[in-house]
């Protein structure tokens, strides 16, 4: 079976990233940079780059979620339910370590309401309004700080880094 998969051929700075934005307004999370001299070869060869757009914001935990029934996280929380300070934005990071899950499993108690780090590929919204985070990635529990991310602060950050081209 043989998929097709979309290609442009870019040779500046600011090609690659126009290029980038189109893809990121579709919904997807980036694009893979190719050298035209180059053949294929598994793995990661360095003659490719990764291009994705990373943010970071400080959200409060709102919700537990354990894991899909009959799998190994079936008995432990596997994503969170976070949002801003505000409300504005809701998301459920996943990508928790066993380490992370095991604790944040024993300790939701005192976890309720807490700030956690979470990484992105930026901002969406959807049909009706509401604005989420795409690809969210827990990070780590924030016990430095106690106060989230407002909308407002999200909006400018995502707009700060998608300006960096």
């Amino acid at each position: 079976m043989v998929k097709l998969i979309e290609s442009k051929t870019v040779t500046t700075y600011s090609e690659v990233m126009s290029h980038f934005k189109e893809i990121v307004e579709r919904g997807d999370e980036g694009t893979v940079l190719k050298s035209m001299n180059e053949g294929w070869k598994k793995g990661k060869p360095n003659w490719q780059v990764k291009v994705k757009k990373e943010d970071y914001y400080d959200l409060k935990i709102v919700g537990f979620n354990y894991g899909t029934p009959g799998t190994k996280n079936e008995y432990v929380i596997s994503s969170l339910n976070v949002e801003t300070e505000d409300g504005l934005l809701k998301t459920s990071p996943g990508g928790i370590t066993e380490n992370d899950m095991e604790y944040i499993t024993n300790n939701q108690d005192i976890l309720m309401g807490k700030i956690v780090e979470v990484k992105c590929s930026g901002l969406s919204k959807d049909k009706e309004g509401n604005y989420a985070l795409l690809h969210p990635v827990f990070i780590k529990i924030r016990d430095d700080k106690n106060i989230a991310n407002y909308l407002n602060e999200c909006l400018e950050i995502d707009k700060m880094i998608s300006e960096l081209n």
